[in-house]
């Protein structure tokens, strides 16, 4: 359910949730528009504030850090976007073992499964509250 979430708030689930194609396919075009207009917005203005606005080095290198995490941002979703399709495989592939095992192997895979969203939800986290601390800390 998390990963469906963000997957579908990023533009980038390979399932479809509706009969009709067209919207669906609106749907993620605007979405991948609006994560890369905002994550180009934030890189512009960055590259703007070092450039124009700060002449102090120190300043400007304090600051190349956040422009540094933009650009590694829009790497990895661009990446993630290339390889929408595997992930789809992939997705198709887990779905398909989940059918075809028996109780107590089940078992077992929902207890990994558990251990693995906990452990996926303290990375976001940890993850997502490093980039907040990189763009409020770091300029000050």
């Amino acid at each position: 359910e998390i990963n469906r979430f963000f997957f579908r708030l990023l533009g980038i689930w390979p399932f479809s949730r509706r009969n009709s194609f067209i919207p669906e396919i609106m749907e993620t075009v605007m979405l991948t528009i609006a994560c890369f207009t905002l994550l180009l917005s934030e890189l512009a203005s960055t590259l703007i504030y070092i450039f124009v606005v700060l002449k102090d080095i120190r300043l400007r290198l304090k600051v190349i850090g956040s422009m540094l995490f933009t650009i590694a941002t829009t790497i990895k979703y661009s990446y993630v976007l290339l390889y929408k399709n595997e992930i789809k495989n992939c997705l198709k592939l887990v779905d398909e073992d989940w059918r075809n095992v028996n109780s107590y192997a089940r078992n077992s895979m929902i207890d990994r499964v558990r251990i693995g969203r906990r452990l996926i939800i303290m990375c976001a986290i940890f993850v997502y509250l490093n980039g907040v601390g990189i763009r409020i800390i770091m300029p000050l």
